[in-house]
């Protein structure tokens, strides 16, 4: 059950007016003094007035049912409307009336005072705590001291965050909110193309994505495949360099490997990724050459474009002899270079095939039958020395040179030296 007299004392426990209850206390002892020799001055008040003015005095009571207390605020005191000093005037006046005023003016003087005094007192004590019942709360008024409070982050600058984990609200830098050491979802600026990480004067030293390491004018992957070393791509002098990982970052690193286009460029080789793929220098709607300043090395075949395969810069002519004992001989111009003819007959003819352009077969003859012996070589006789034929009489050796222009028969041309 609250009271005035328990409230009051809260209060000036509170605000550290503890005095002023002893003032009130000692005032009051006065004022019981005052009374007694007021009741000596007057004569005789009955003990039902006795009793009144001691009923005026003790503080007045309320019952719980009287207050409605809102939640999370202390009950507001209940006051008398009028000081408490003005019972003690309306019980004299009381007095005064039954007895006269001739009684009334037998109070000294200094009683009068002192009485005033406790007035005065009582009516501004009563004005303070109407005041303060108004405030609400009570206890500590300072943020820091407070139990959930941690005292220790308490800096200049910093704004007010609640701590989950320690369940106290901590003192944090506005700079460092959100927490970027432990960032739980995407990045993304509000407008794109706008802002940068870093600029030119301070630059981020390290910055870690998935397998990708960006530093120091130099970019590390790392090999997806375990063991295998990282790759790191740097400049320097104007030239990007791909090497090996830690440890082995030169710029000649022959391990290091780069795949642009299927083109493989590693150990000193550009391979095809596919080795079904041919690997094409150039374009065959441009005239220009491919100029090659070192010396050039083929370890397998050369295919031109007339699908003639040379394997090496000289290549040996195909000398075919053919020991002629019918009377016909094979003259293949896709294989032939040299061929011999050994022959008894005294009549030979030359079958030709596989005329190609620009191609050159020579073609020796010997016979050892003796007299007359003729050659027929099997082109018109407009492209050749001597009609259709030729004829070996006084020598047994004949030499015959064909030259095919085009790959026709027309322009075939044949020449013999007897």
């Amino acid at each position: 059950m609250a009271d005035e007299k328990l409230l009051l004392e809260k209060f000036a426990k509170a605000f550290g007016v503890e005095n002023v209850l002893e003032d009130l206390k000692i005032k009051k002892a006065k004022e019981t003094a005052i009374l007694e020799s007021m009741q000596k001055a007057v004569g005789k008040i009955n003990t039902v007035q006795e009793i009144e003015i001691e009923t005026i005095v003790e503080e007045k009571s309320i019952t719980e049912s009287e207050v409605i207390v809102e939640m999370g605020r202390q009950p507001e005191p209940v006051l008398d409307k009028e000081p408490i000093v003005n019972k003690y005037v309306k019980a004299l006046s009381k007095i005064t009336d039954q007895k006269g005023s001739a009684e009334q003016n037998s109070i000294p003087d200094i009683y009068r005072r002192e009485l005033d005094i406790i007035k005065k007192s009582i009516a501004d004590f009563h004005r303070f705590a109407q005041r303060h019942s108004q405030l609400g709360g009570g206890g500590e008024v300072n943020l820091r001291h407070l139990d959930d409070v941690n005292r220790s982050s308490i800096a200049d600058g910093l704004y007010l965050r609640y701590d989950a984990a320690t369940k106290k609200f901590v003192f944090d830098d506005p700079v460092s909110s959100p927490n970027l050491l432990n960032v739980a979802s995407d990045i993304i600026p509000s407008t794109t193309l706008t802002y940068t990480i870093g600029n030119t004067t301070n630059r981020w030293a390290q910055a870690y994505i998935d397998e990708v390491i960006v530093g120091a004018n130099s970019i590390t992957f790392q090999d997806v495949i375990g063991g295998n070393p990282d790759q790191t791509l740097s400049l320097a002098n104007q030239v990007f360099y791909i090497t090996q990982g830690a440890g082995t970052n030169t710029q000649f690193n022959a391990n290091a490997g780069f795949n642009a286009g299927g083109i493989v460029l590693q150990n000193y080789t550009i391979q095809l990724a596919n080795a079904s793929q041919n690997l094409v220098v150039g374009s065959t709607s441009v005239n220009n050459s491919v100029v090659f300043n070192q010396n050039i090395k083929a370890n397998t075949t050369i295919t031109f474009t007339d699908n003639t395969v040379q394997n090496t810069a000289y290549k040996v002519p195909n000398v075919r002899i053919a020991n002629v004992i019918s009377n016909s001989v094979l003259i293949d111009f896709s294989t032939d270079n040299f061929v011999h003819i050994h022959t008894n007959q005294g009549t030979v003819t030359a079958n030709i095939q596989n005329l190609t352009a620009g191609k050159v077969v020579e073609l020796f003859i010997f016979n050892n039958v003796g007299g007359t012996q003729q050659f027929n070589h099997g082109v018109s006789s407009t492209q050749a020395t001597g009609g259709q034929s030729f004829y070996l009489s006084s020598h047994n050796t004949m030499y015959v040179k064909y030259f095919c222009l085009d790959g026709t028969a027309n322009n075939t041309f044949v020449a013999a030296i007897t």
